[in-house]
C-alpha cells in the first residue's frame, strides 16, 4: 500500500512541477515578448495605452467604428503604421499606406496563425481552409482551386455583382430620398454577401430585397459572429480557450458558428444532388448554368485521383463567405471622404502604387 501512495505521489509530484515550469515558460515568453515587442515598436506610431488594458479601453478602441475613426485620423496625419495594443501583449499593426504594403510583400514569412495573430479568432467559424491550412494540404487544395479564378470564369461574375449594384444604389437613394442619413454597413454586408453566394455558389436568392427567415437568419448570425469577434479581442482574457468556451459569448458564438454551417450545408447538398441529376439527364443547352466556384470544389481532383472532402468543401465555402464579408469592411472603410480623394488622386495620377492600393486597404 505504501508503494502504490509513493507511486502516485511521485507522479502527482511530476505533474504539478510539469505544469508549473509550463506556466512560468509561458510568463516568460509573454514577458520578453512584451521588451522585444516595445523595443521593435518605438519607430511605430501608437496612441498611449494603459500599462494592463492597452488601447482596448473607453475613449480609444471599443469596437469596430472607433478602431475605423483612430486607423483613419492616423493616415488623414500621415502615418503609415499604426500601433494599437489589445491587453498588455497583443500589439495590432495596421498598415495604413501602399509603400508600406509594397515593402511588407517582399518578405517572406509563414502564414499568420498563431494566437496573436487574429485569424484564430474567426477559426472555428471558417475552419481549415485555404486561409488556415498549411504545407502539403495548402499546396494541395490550392492547386484545385487555381481553376475557380481563371479570367474566363471571374468574366461571367460581371453582370451579376452589376445587378447587384444597381439593387443597392436603388435602396440607397430610396432610403436616403428624405434627406437622411443611414448606416451604409448593413447595405454594403447584403450586398456583397448577396454577390458571393450568387456568384461562387450560384444561390439564387433575394438577401437585399425580401430575404427568406433562412437568409435573414444567416445574416443576422454573421454580423453577430463578427460583433463577437471584435468584443474577444478588445477582452484579452477570452483569448484563452478554455475561459471563452465557458464564457456566454463563447456560447454563443459557437452556436451562431452552427447555425452559418448549416446555411452554406444545405447549398452545398442541394448542389451535390443537382450534380448527380445532371449524370443521368441531359440539360438543354439554354438552360446550362455558368460553372462556378462550388462546381470546381464539387469535381476538382488531384494527381492520385482524390477529390476533396465534405468537410474541406465546407471550409472552403466558408473562408470564401468570411472573405466577402472582410471586403464589406473594406469597402465601407473606402466611402470615408479622405480614403475616396486618396484613391481618386491615385488612381488618377496612373501611380505604380495602384496595384498595392487594394491589398493595403
Amino acid at each position: 500500500m505504501a508503494a502504490i501512495l509513493t507511486q502516485i505521489y511521485n507522479v502527482l509530484y511530476a505533474v504539478f512541477f510539469g505544469a508549473l515550469f509550463i506556466i512560468i515558460w509561458k510568463i516568460y515568453k509573454s514577458v520578453w515578448f512584451y521588451i522585444e515587442a516595445n523595443i521593435k515598436l518605438r519607430a511605430v506610431h501608437c496612441l498611449p495605452r494603459h500599462w494592463l488594458l492597452g488601447n482596448t479601453r473607453k475613449g480609444q478602441v471599443e469596437d469596430s467604428h472607433s478602431y475605423t475613426d483612430i486607423v483613419v485620423k492616423a493616415a488623414n496625419a500621415g502615418h503609415k503604421l499604426i500601433c494599437l495594443w489589445t491587453g498588455p501583449v497583443f500589439p495590432i499593426i495596421a498598415v495604413l499606406h501602399p509603400d508600406t504594403y509594397r515593402e511588407l510583400i517582399k518578405q517572406t514569412r509563414e502564414k499568420a496563425t498563431s494566437s496573436i495573430d487574429g485569424y484564430p479568432l474567426f477559426q472555428a467559424w471558417i475552419g481549415d481552409g485555404i486561409l488556415f491550412s498549411q504545407g502539403k494540404k495548402w499546396e494541395r487544395n490550392r492547386k484545385l482551386l487555381t481553376p475557380a479564378f481563371h479570367f474566363e470564369i471571374l468574366k461571367g461574375y460581371i453582370q451579376v455583382m452589376n445587378e447587384g449594384s444597381n439593387v443597392l444604389l436603388d435602396k440607397l437613394a430610396a432610403d436616403t430620398s428624405d434627406g437622411r442619413s443611414v448606416d451604409i454597413f448593413p447595405y454594403i454586408c447584403r450586398t456583397t454577401l448577396d454577390a458571393m453566394l450568387r456568384c461562387s455558389l450560384s444561390y439564387e436568392g433575394n438577401i437585399q430585397n425580401n430575404a427568406t427567415a433562412a437568409e435573414n437568419n444567416y445574416i443576422q448570425a454573421i454580423q453577430r459572429i463578427t460583433d463577437i469577434i471584435w468584443l474577444r479581442a478588445s477582452q484579452p482574457h477570452l483569448f484563452l480557450m478554455p475561459l471563452f468556451n465557458l464564457h456566454p459569448l463563447g456560447k454563443e458564438f459557437y452556436k451562431l458558428c452552427d447555425q452559418v454551417h448549416e446555411f452554406t450545408g444545405n447549398i452545398i447538398h442541394a448542389r451535390i444532388k443537382e450534380l448527380e441529376k445532371t449524370k443521368t439527364t441531359e440539360i438543354p443547352e439554354g438552360k446550362k448554368r455558368r460553372l462556378d466556384f462550388l462546381d470546381i470544389l464539387l469535381t476538382a481532383k488531384d494527381n492520385e485521383g482524390q477529390g476533396l472532402s465534405s468537410k474541406e468543401i465546407q471550409d472552403e465555402v466558408d473562408t470564401f463567405t468570411f472573405e466577402g464579408i472582410r471586403f464589406s469592411c473594406i469597402f465601407c472603410f473606402g466611402w470615408f471622404n479622405s480614403m475616396s480623394t486618396q484613391v481618386m488622386v491615385i488612381y488618377a495620377d496612373s501611380s505604380p502604387n495602384l496595384a498595392f492600393l487594394g491589398p493595403c486597404l
